[in-house]
């Protein structure tokens, strides 16, 4: 019995469709023989996709290859999709037949070679420059996604005007991301003038169109006042939006509100919890968040909504002292100072004092070294660099570093 097709449909990159009906097979193979480029592209359809007849990628191949001879961009494309589906680890040879369909105008291969990269795998010296072109070209054919990608590339070059037009033209086709990394240019004033007001109302648009980014931003908008009034309410809400969609940072700001009764009431337990999901997402994503590292190093170090865990917290610690993060180099000196986790080892404990109170203006490093110089612990005793620390450390805003200082000049 012959193996039939009733019909076949496919859409050319000029965005017409064309619509075959074919009642036999065979006949349709004669055709493609006979070099009937649409009848290749029909027989290489129904095997690649089983209509009618049993599935059979490399016979696909096979004859989506046979139309690309005839110079048919959509052949070329669709033999570099049934080349990954059968070897998806040949990269240099799927990007080599989308670059043949890219290069006479295949919408669908731009992409591929611009948005989702497999330019990298191409023959060129200059990998940015591809990247920046199949991008610019399938833009111009109005993907949404492209366009957005270089608006992103645009900016990370600092070519911010070019990349404020991209990120518009995304936006009028209704890319939320786009619209998100807009509001980063008008907060930052980037290509555009400074509009706090225009970077709020883009992030809210953003966060409506279901961007994690455009919610933590718009979240962070309400926390601090940036282009409305500050809401904590509305902050809390947004944060807890972002999360939902397991953004990192959305996380971390949803932790510091339940640490903070943020438009919410305390709770030490989500505040873990919070600060937990911040740092496995971050992982999870490669985007480095030595904040959140932080706060569960605190939590774990505190008890907050879990075990007092010194060990856990010193592990943290130390990994966001090695980012460069002066609060973190802290929290180690107070764990030798007390010997939490570790000997105690006050000469340690006084070195990370130091090292934080070098690198930010931190009024407990500061009111912490007054009281090691005070007393001589971890260092030879010195009232006058006592002083000289607490004095810092009042400026600085600590309460206890004044009273301190008030002793120490009475004895003087």
């Amino acid at each position: 019995m012959k193996s039939r097709i009733l019909t076949h449909q496919r859409i050319m990159p000029d965005g017409k469709q064309y619509s075959f009906t074919m009642t036999d097979l065979w006949e349709l193979t004669k055709k493609a023989k006979a070099g009937d480029i649409e009848a290749q592209l029909a027989v290489a359809h129904a095997f690649e996709t089983g209509e009618g007849i049993e599935p059979n990628i490399q016979e696909a191949f096979n004859w989506y290859k046979l139309a690309s001879e005839n110079g048919d961009a959509e052949g070329y494309y669709r033999a570099g999709c049934c080349v990954r589906k059968l070897a998806p680890n040949k990269s240099e040879t799927i990007a080599k037949w989308f670059y043949e369909a890219a290069r006479i105008g295949h919408l669908k291969a731009q992409i591929e070679l611009g948005l989702y990269e497999y330019y990298e795998y191409l023959p060129v010296e200059d990998k940015e420059k591809a990247e920046i072109y199949w991008l610019r070209k399938a833009a111009e054919q109005g993907d949404e996604k492209s366009q957005t990608k270089l608006g992103i590339k645009l900016s990370d070059l600092c070519y911010f005007e070019e990349a404020v037009s991209r990120f518009i033209k995304a936006s009028e086709q209704g890319s939320a991301d786009a619209k998100y990394h807009l509001g980063e240019l008008y907060r930052k004033g980037l290509g555009v003038e400074s509009s706090p007001e225009k970077a709020f109302h883009l992030y809210k648009e953003s966060a409506e169109g279901f961007c994690p980014e455009g919610m933590r931003e718009l979240g962070k908008c309400y926390l601090e006042g940036i282009g409305t009034d500050e809401d904590e309410n509305e902050a809390f809400y947004w944060f807890k939006e972002g999360a939902g969609f397991n953004d990192a940072e959305s996380y971390y700001h949803l932790g510091r509100c339940y640490h903070s009764e943020w438009g919410t009431v305390y709770d030490d337990e989500e505040e873990f919890s919070a600060f937990q999901e911040a740092v496995e997402w971050s992982n999870l994503n490669d985007t480095p968040l030595p904040e959140a590292k932080l706060m569960l190093g605190i939590c774990y170090y505190d008890g907050t909504g879990v075990d007092v865990d010194y060990e856990e917290a010193i592990r943290l610690f130390e990994q966001v002292a090695e980012e460069g993060v002066a609060s973190a180099l802290y929290m180690l000196g107070e764990c030798y100072y007390h010997g939490h986790g570790v000997r105690k080892n006050r000469k340690k404990a006084f070195s990370y004092y130091l090292q934080t109170a070098e690198k930010e203006e931190h009024d407990d490093a500061e009111y912490s070294l007054g009281f090691c110089y005070e007393n001589g612990e971890g260092t030879k005793e010195d009232i006058l660099k006592a002083i000289y620390w607490y004095t810092k450390a009042e400026i600085d805003g600590s309460y206890d570093a004044k009273d301190r200082l008030d002793i120490l000049l009475q004895r003087k």
